[in-house]
């Protein structure tokens, strides 16, 4: 069942599948097939898709439209891409961690953060001694750019390790209209956003 109420025609960075969410492209007026839940997802190609890139592709941004899934779904579910464009069920958060070396304060770099993330934790793992003691050093710093956090000001770190705990959104394209399993092309409402 589908029943769009927005469709507009973009340039394709590349091949585009039928039914496949989409993110913006590189340009202004391209669209690319989406690869990821933090994407920033934009509408449904539909049932022609594109074929190669610079090709004209119908995008459907608002209404309910067509869209192929990529695992079970159930009516009521929230949708988002898996990395082919497919329409998965939201999971829980995106919760991501790493260990960093310790420095000077300023900018220390945490490889994959972005400035969309959610900063949850920075403990500072102290290994000057025996101890090992961790202090929670959260408060100190910020994301200031792509793989970067910044405690300008803050604590010392250099005798030891960050433990970094951030958050990565989850984005959704809409909502299930009805239930399905992977390969099967459901109907999506569209309502864009995050969780």
């Amino acid at each position: 069942m589908r029943n769009e109420t927005l469709i507009k025609t973009y340039e394709a960075d590349a091949a585009i599948t039928k039914y496949r969410i989409v993110k913006p492209g590189d340009a202004d007026g391209d669209v690319a097939q989406a690869a990821a839940s933090h994407d920033p997802l934009f509408g449904i190609a539909d049932r022609l898709g594109a074929a190669a890139a610079a090709d004209r592709v119908e995008i459907v941004r608002a209404g309910i439209a067509e869209v192929e899934y990529g695992g079970t779904v159930s009516r009521g579910d929230l949708l988002t891409s898996d990395a082919d464009g497919k329409a998965v069920a939201v999971a829980e958060d995106s919760i991501e961690q790493t260990i960093v070396a310790g420095g000077a304060a300023g900018n220390h770099t945490v490889t994959g953060i972005k400035t969309t993330d959610k900063l949850l934790a920075v403990i500072h793992l102290d290994m000057t001694d025996a101890s090992e003691t961790g202090d929670d050093v959260t408060s100190e710093f910020s994301i200031t750019a792509a793989d970067t956090i910044n405690n300008t000001g803050g604590t010392d770190t250099t005798d030891g390790f960050l433990l970094v705990t951030y958050r990565r959104p989850v984005r959704v394209i809409g909502v299930a209209e009805v239930a399905g399993v992977a390969s099967d092309v459901g109907s999506c409402l569209i309502a864009p956003g995050y969780v």
